[in-house]
Formats: C-alpha cells, structure tokens, sequence
C-alpha cells in the first residue's frame, strides 16, 4: 500500500482507492484533490492525452501527491479512461475492497475520504454490501448545492440537503464524481459505458447498477466542492438553482447521449418523463440568455441527429477540459 495510513473500509480490512481522469486540468486544483486523498490506499491519475505542457506539469502533481500517473497516448473518453484506472485498482491492489471515482476539478477538503468511508461502513451494516454513495456536491463559484436526484411520485426532482442527519438520501441518480462503490459492486455491474465518452455516462451507469439491485445512497453531511461545466450559472425558478454551462461540444454530447439513455429499458420512466422537457428548457435559456446562441442551438440540433443517425462521437480539434 501506498499510505500506511489508509482509510480502513469494512470488517475485512479493505481499503479505498480512487481514480481521477485528467485532460488539460487545472493543476492546482488537481494538487489539493490529490493531497486531500492522502488517506487513499492509492490514487491514480490516469491522463487522457493532455497537451505536452499539461503532461509536464501533471508529473510534477504526481510526485509531490504520490500518486500513480498513467498517461494514455490518445484521448479515449472518460468512460474509457475510468475504466481502466478500474482495471489497474483491480490488478494492481488486490487488498482494495472499495473505490472512489473523482472529476479532475473536485475537491473533498481534508476530511471529506474520511467522512465518506465512515458512512459507507455506517451504511454497508446497514443495506448490505450492494450500495454506491456520493457526498453532497458543492457549486465552487455560488456555494450551492448541486443537491441528489431522486424520483418523487411522477416528479424528477432534486433534494438539495446538507445537514448532519445519519438519514442518507435515497438517489435514483448519482455524480460520476463522488461516487464510491466497492470493487465487486462494479466487478458486477460493470464499468462505463464508452460509447458515452463523457456526459451522461453516469447516469447510464447509475440506471443499471439500481436495476441491478444497487442501492444509491447521497450523504448530505459529507461535502465535496465541485466544478460542473465551463462554468456556473445562478439563477432563480422558484427557487434559486446552479446551472453548468457548457461548451456547444459539450451541450451536442449531452443531447446525444441523453436521447440515447431514453432508448435504454434500464432507464427509469420517470427520468424519461423529464429528461425530453429538460433538453427543451436548455434549448430555450440558450436561445433567450446566450450570446452565442446560434452555435449553441445548431449544436443541440446536430446532438439530436447524432441519436437519431447512430453517428459515433468525434472529439473536437482541441477538445475541452469540463
């Protein structure tokens, strides 16, 4: 083991590792993400062809956090890339029983591993080994939370808790960032879809891990800072709430993927419901607020022709970071 003082997970004596998936990042943030994760068994930064001067810097990340750099010649996705620091953990450190999936611009703080492994062992006792859990996830720029998907009756909704209360949420959906599972829950399961590359590719995967007998758990007392999109955007409907922005790459990849996940029978009916209303609410606030609306709104209308055609995707030139 890499860090004799590793977070102990479970009767067994296990361990967490966690996989962080690089592509030109923020190597600041990246720094404290890493150094926060001290208390992992291993941590491994596998990096999806990032540019020659991201490279050097992530090198230097490695050695001063002692993490396990991994660097992949071309840009396979992040789906991919999770999928084979899933490989790695399971090869390489068969004393891991559990394993924390992290996005490049995620901070748990100081004590956020040590907070989520003690719920996960809380809540394992609890459910049984077939659980996956994210943290509460915390806007960087507004201080909001991003909050835990859940199904209410006929409603899509989120509940945006953070308190103390043992009481975990129960998640019809959870954040690719944040989620910890153990390594034969995702032995079972399976790793992410790659044909997703990177968006919705969470969702895809929550959806089958719960019709498989997965419980998704959110636990509102532990925090994480996450960056979600290029960047936020606060805004009031009936209630105040956090919106990524993304690039019009980003918002093709969405669309396309989203009308994908529709088509999948382990996709919820209620998500269904929503998910069609959502992409036409994002459509419009583009339309209304976006000054570069006409490239944002040509690329949602080439997302839907994506799905529609069975196109694969195709990176951008210079690709984009969130």
């Amino acid at each position: 083991m890499s860090n004799e003082r590793a977070v102990a997970v479970g009767s067994d004596g296990g361990t967490i590792a966690t996989i962080t998936v690089t592509y030109n990042p923020d190597l600041d943030i990246l720094l404290r993400q890493q150094q926060q994760l001290t208390m992992a068994a291993v941590r491994y930064l596998v990096d999806n062809a990032s540019a020659a001067h991201s490279q050097r810097k992530l090198g230097e990340v490695a050695a001063a956090s002692r993490s396990d750099l991994r660097m992949l010649p071309t840009n396979i996705g992040l789906a991919a890339a999770i999928n084979i620091g899933l490989r790695l953990v399971r090869e390489e450190h068969p004393n891991v029983t559990a394993i924390l999936l992290m996005d490049q611009d995620t901070e748990p703080g100081p004590d956020g591993l040590v907070s989520l492994g003690r719920a996960y062992d809380a809540l394992r006792k609890r459910f049984g080994s077939e659980i996956a859990l994210n943290p509460a996830l915390i806007d960087s720029e507004t201080g909001l939370s991003h909050g835990f998907h859940t199904i209410r009756g006929l409603r899509w909704a989120r509940i945006r808790r953070l308190d103390d209360n043992p009481e975990p949420v129960m998640c019809a959906s959870l954040n690719c960032s944040g989620t910890l599972a153990s390594v034969e829950t995702f032995d079972r399961i399976g790793g992410m879809d790659e044909s997703f590359f990177l968006d919705m590719l969470d969702a895809e995967w929550s959806f089958r891990a719960a019709a498989n007998g997965v419980r998704l758990l959110g636990v509102p007392a532990t925090h994480f800072i996450h960056r979600m999109g290029q960047r936020s955007l606060r805004m009031w409907l009936f209630g105040w709430r956090v919106i990524p922005y993304r690039s019009p790459w980003r918002n093709r990849l969405v669309v396309r993927n989203t009308l994908r996940l529709i088509g999948r029978r382990h996709a919820p009916a209620v998500w269904k419901l929503w998910a069609v209303p959502k992409l036409l609410l994002t459509m419009v606030a583009h339309g209304l607020f976006d000054r570069n609306r006409g490239t944002q709104l040509g690329a949602i209308l080439r997302g839907m022709g994506d799905a529609m055609l069975g196109r694969p995707v195709v990176p951008p030139a210079r690709g984009v970071t969130n």
